[in-house]
């Protein structure tokens, strides 16, 4: 059943992503990894295939598609002693859909996620696979993993951003959520240098000079799917949620010959009060072309 549905959020995706009445297009793939840093626990890895478009009809209106997998796995990953695991198994695999409007200055954003948990996100099968190929690992444990479950969340955004000088400026980002993987308050502040737009890091359809951008991003959670599991408390495995959790950033974006290239650093708190390493670094690296 809840292949068949998510076979439908494919064909849903796809749909999309051939549509013809569009302005400037694009496409690009990200990985979220920490074995840039030879680590590999805690929120170990995300692929995302993403597709945009900006809107003939309303230029300040554009359309986002991503298809995405995060994989989540404990410290001690070999050990078939769940009661040890200071982070619970876990993977998730959805569709998201996002609406943006953008002003000179500002922008709002509307999204909608629908998505798998457990066997059927494919999130064992894929890390099992690359360890075991590409890393010459064994395979990792995957002990009381969180469930198979239909997950759903809508999420609002506003951002706006202000002109410090010529190549300095400051962003502000605020975002809410609510939903079964994760419902949450959000504020992040940036600096940007080189003329940089925050308007334009994550929407492709916006153009912008390359520079460099860095700050923090403060999450007030409610729950979390990754930790807690789903309401139904169907799971043989949860952790306490630390709610506050703040990610620092910092990174580089280039734009050069209609390819956008980004490279930025990830430093993230304690997601559950059991961890080990009270920090966890990764990098988030993403390739998009515009068509």
């Amino acid at each position: 059943m809840h292949q068949r549905i998510f076979k439908l959020c494919l064909s849903f995706f796809s749909l999309f992503c051939i549509q013809k009445n569009s302005g400037q297009t694009y496409v690009s793939i990200q990985n979220d990894n920490d074995l840039y840093f030879s680590k590999d626990y805690y929120y170990s890895n995300g692929l995302f295939l993403d597709y945009g478009y900006l809107s003939k009809k309303d230029p300040n209106s554009s359309y986002h598609f991503r298809l995405g997998q995060e994989i989540y796995n404990p410290s001690y990953r070999y050990l078939t002693n769940s009661n040890r695991y200071d982070y619970p198994y876990s993977g998730h695999l959805y569709v998201r859909v996002k609406h943006l409007k953008t002003y000179t200055k500002s922008a709002h954003r509307v999204q909608l996620t629908l998505g798998v948990s457990g066997n059927a996100s494919g999130a064992k099968q894929l890390q099992n696979w690359f360890h075991t190929n590409f890393l010459n690992l064994k395979e990792l444990a995957w002990i009381d993993a969180m469930p198979q479950k239909i997950l759903v969340d809508l999420t609002y955004g506003y951002k706006r951003e202000w002109a410090i000088s010529e190549n300095l400026n400051l962003g502000m980002d605020v975002e809410a959520q609510l939903g079964l993987v994760k419902s949450y308050i959000k504020h992040s502040t940036y600096l940007l240098i080189n003329g940089l737009s925050l308007l334009a890091v994550d929407n492709p359809t916006k153009t912008s000079r390359s520079g460099f951008y860095f700050g923090a991003q403060q999450h007030y959670l409610f729950n979390d799917f990754m930790i807690q599991g789903p309401l139904d408390h169907s799971n043989t495995l949860k952790r306490e949620l630390v709610p506050y959790r703040i990610i620092f950033v910092a990174g580089p974006v280039f734009y050069f010959n209609r390819l956008i290239i980004k490279g930025i650093w990830n430093y993230r708190s304690k997601d559950t009060s059991v961890q080990r390493h009270p920090w966890h670094p990764y990098m988030s690296i993403s390739i998009g072309k515009l068509l």
